[in-house]
């Protein structure tokens, strides 16, 4: 039967008062809307792929017609974007629409995609991942340096204090003989001075650097009571 037909049908309905006036008038309309031309059914794959590119600008909600959730979206990239924090909550709130959207404002279905859909989940999810992961591979790499850094700066006071300590227990001549023979420069540290000689001043020893790096200069003023004489040697005080 025709919509024609059933239009007719239920005029017939209202003269004989099968159907009121209110009815009549409610049937009427949902056949008229059966008649009207479908509207053309947004893409999934579209929608996608602008959440994917542009999501955080609101761009895949204006598209299938959203134009609340897209204005909030571009406002809250644009005015608080730049505070991280926000820009990362509009991430989540696109990887959820990626997740679970399958209608358009009219509710009607967006043409399906599903294997493109769990493409772009898979996507979205390496896009909000990988910050965090470099983040957290950075500060391993500077916790290593500072582990690092801090095992050098330990060997380092603990040679010049044994050096210091072997220099006052051994009688001249053959101190410095005995020093280099116990406690041999180690390799790291070879390179960051040309010289290195222990004497006694009174009741103190006094190691003198020569052409000391600076890095290694820093750490043992923070180390040690040190001294700088007239030629720019370092004198460890102890």
């Amino acid at each position: 039967m025709s919509n024609f037909d059933d239009l007719e049908k239920l005029a017939s309905l209202k003269e004989t008062g099968v159907l009121s006036k209110e009815e009549f008038q409610t049937q009427k309309e949902i056949l008229l809307k059966k008649t009207a031309a479908p509207t053309q059914q947004k893409e999934l794959s579209s929608y996608l792929l602008l959440a994917y590119f542009l999501g955080v600008f609101g761009a895949h909600n204006f598209y299938i017609g959203k134009t609340t959730k897209g204005v909030v979206q571009l406002l809250l990239t644009l005015l608080t974007g730049w505070l991280i924090f926000p820009l990362f909550l509009v991430c989540i709130w696109v990887f959820v629409e990626i997740c679970i959207t399958t209608k358009d404002a009219k509710g009607q279905d967006l043409l399906p995609n599903k294997a493109l859909r769990i493409l772009f989940i898979v996507l979205q999810s390496l896009t909000i991942l990988l910050p965090f992961l470099a983040i957290l591979f950075f500060l391993g790499v500077l916790g290593t340096a500072i582990a690092i850094q801090a095992a050098n700066v330990s060997d380092m006071t603990s040679y010049f204090t044994h050096l210091s300590y072997v220099n006052s227990t051994y009688p001249n001549p053959e101190r410095m003989k005995v020093c280099s023979y116990l406690n041999p420069v180690p390799s790291d540290l070879r390179r960051e001075f040309t010289s290195c000689s222990v004497s006694k001043v009174g009741k103190k020893q006094i190691i003198k650097l020569q052409n000391v790096s600076p890095k290694i200069k820093r750490q043992l003023q923070r180390a040690f009571t040190t001294k700088t004489n007239e030629k720019g040697d370092l004198l460890l005080v102890f």
